[in-house]
């Protein structure tokens, strides 16, 4: 009990406090003309994140994010797309409803096969978590990766899963590779933390990230 206590306070911190990095974005190349490891974690010419693609913001909504936050880097990054119903369906909480029922698409790059399928993977072992069927969850996690290994909210999102889990100790390695992914964020969710004193955080990192 006080190991699991000791890594969910670790995560926190390290959600809260550190460099973070849970979501970039868009297409990836087909075929064989650039390997997924060579790939850097998506960004614009400036150095900024990319719009959220529906892979990456899907992610960030698995991972459980306080409200405030998702809001918050949803208007500073924006999104190349306007969820759907079936995106919708997933979140039905009344806080993320209205969020993503008012997200506005800009002109963002088009999606690959892999991502595609990355986000499909995504909602089944979203769908299998919230059954509890933990083994289906952690292989669809795992297929994902495989797809789109630079996804931070990919990353922190299957992070939150191992939490749910008894033996939750493959949850820092993931979160871990989500903060490589977005250095940025952590910075960002401070100033949502800093706003909202007294607040407990409600869990893992996206909900603050």
């Amino acid at each position: 009990m006080r190991t699991r206590q000791s890594r969910l306070c670790f995560l926190a911190i390290l959600f809260v406090r550190s460099p973070c990095a849970w979501c970039q974005t868009p297409s990836q190349s087909s075929g064989a003309q650039k390997p997924h490891n060579q790939r850097p974690a998506l960004r614009l010419s400036t150095g900024q994140q990319a719009p959220f693609d529906k892979l990456e913001l899907f992610g960030m909504f698995a991972a459980g994010p306080i409200a405030a936050y998702a809001s918050q880097v949803i208007e500073q990054r924006g999104c190349d797309f306007k969820p759907d119903a079936t995106f919708l369906a997933a979140f039905p909480t009344p806080g993320f409803q209205a969020i993503l029922k008012n997200i506005k698409p800009r002109a963002g790059e088009k999606s690959s096969p892999d991502r595609d399928a990355a986000y499909d993977l995504l909602r089944q072992a979203l769908d299998a978590t919230h059954h509890r069927q933990f083994s289906i969850s952690d292989q669809d996690y795992r297929r994902a990766l495989q797809l789109v290994p630079d996804s931070a909210t990919l990353h922190l999102a299957y992070a939150a899963n191992f939490l749910l889990m008894p033996d939750g100790t493959q949850a820092e390695p993931e979160a871990r590779r989500s903060l490589q992914l977005w250095p940025e964020c952590g910075r960002a969710r401070d100033s949502v933390h800093g706003s909202h004193a007294g607040r407990k955080p409600s869990g893992i990192g996206c909900r603050g990230s």
